[in-house]
């Protein structure tokens, strides 16, 4: 009976696109790593169906997709950028990782040392450069 039930009301809360306003500390997110660990993978798809059933708090990370909600549509967002479909911004370097080596790898994107990715856009403003490289070191534990 307990699995029905819980069964409901994941359905209602797709059905009805229950959402989540965003509340976190820490204003420089990795968009889809929910749990705040440094990493976009399965744990954080899980985070955040906690976070949308109210058994977490929400933090910005759970934001994947940037508009100010945590619901459903970032769990979408999370599995594109887990199965490759999507940039993880931040992760310059394409190993589902923000750390110091995404840095290192921003540094010799802006001084044109290696090609630009879509991942190392940090910030999202539309350009690689050293604000991101300033965004990823705001992350890196």
């Amino acid at each position: 009976m307990k699995k029905v039930v819980y069964i409901l009301l994941v359905l209602s809360l797709v059905i009805f696109g229950a959402v989540t306003n965003v509340m976190a500390s820490n204003s420089n997110p990795i968009y889809g790593d929910a749990n705040g660990d440094g990493k976009v993978n399965v744990c954080d798809l899980t985070t955040v169906e906690r976070m949308i059933l109210g058994y977490e708090p929400v933090t910005l990370g759970s934001d994947c997709n940037n508009d100010n909600y945590t619901n459903m549509g970032d769990i979408v967002c999370i599995e594109r950028q887990i199965l490759g479909l999507d940039p993880i911004y931040g992760d310059a370097n394409r190993d589902y990782k923000v750390n110091e080596k995404d840095v290192e790898a921003i540094q010799n994107m802006t001084l044109g040392l290696i090609p630009e990715t879509l991942g190392a856009d940090a910030n999202r403003d539309g350009e690689v450069n050293i604000l991101d490289v300033t965004y990823v070191e705001s992350q890196i534990k």
